[in-house]
């Protein structure tokens, strides 16, 4: 490893992450994006404020190159206490993944043509979802709409028909409590420790489960290795 360059802030850093040739760190109030010059020498080339509050969820910022500059383009307007934030990929599309400090996973589309989004100054909260009970998550996959739905349907029946932990419903502990919205928004996330509990049960358990929803056991078990795949 070889330094190629330092710098002296009195402001403390709180983020930092690189792309395409630029760095990106967050210090005190501003947001910095920085590269190096002709004398290779680590300048900054664009800055946003975005102030202090801790309860400004999320936003989303793109960078221009010509000429640089950081430019909003949509934010959350609830309040929520961000602790992480990613982008989630999918089927070519784009989405923004939040958890805040209360172990809540939030999904939020950037939509400009939707006219909830107010021209897409607003970012649309798609899905929100409880974590565990000491904020952990294992793994976030995607996973193919004709499996999902599959596997939401058998996930209503474990829900239904198998016994859990000290008789906890599981569906409930999952659901965020928002006052925004006519219903809850947990349905665009599997339980994947609930749809675990499927391949525990005998075979003829299985076969039984998976009738009543209108497929096939091997069917489900396919989707089943397809989610976890990936890990």
């Amino acid at each position: 490893l070889a330094s190629l360059a330092s710098l002296r802030a009195l402001l403390k850093l709180t983020a930092v992450c690189g792309f395409s040739g630029y760095l990106v760190s967050s210090m005190g109030q501003k947001v910095f994006v920085r590269a190096f010059d002709s004398d290779q020498r680590l300048a900054g080339v664009a800055f946003l404020y975005v102030g202090v509050e801790a309860v400004k969820s999320v936003s989303f910022i793109a960078f221009q190159e010509d000429p640089y500059k950081l430019v909003p383009l949509g934010k959350d307007i609830n309040r929520v206490c961000v602790t992480k934030a990613d982008f989630f990929f999918a089927d070519g599309q784009l989405s923004i993944l939040t958890g805040d400090e209360e172990g809540i996973i939030r999904i939020y589309d950037y939509n400009p043509h939707d006219p909830e989004s107010k021209d897409g100054r607003h970012l649309l909260l798609r899905t929100e979802f409880n974590r565990s009970t000491d904020g952990t998550l294992a793994s976030l996959t995607p996973i193919e709409e004709y499996a999902f739905k599959r596997l939401q349907l058998l996930q209503g029946q474990l829900t239904r028909n198998v016994q859990h932990v000290a008789g906890l419903n599981p569906k409930a502990f999952r659901i965020v409590r928002n006052d925004f919205v006519s219903k809850p928004l947990s349905k665009g996330i599997l339980d994947g420790n609930l749809l675990g509990h499927f391949e525990a049960l005998p075979i003829a358990r299985q076969v039984e489960v998976t009738k009543e929803i209108g497929t096939e056991r091997t069917t489900v078990l396919k989707d089943c290795i397809g989610v976890n795949a990936p890990w």
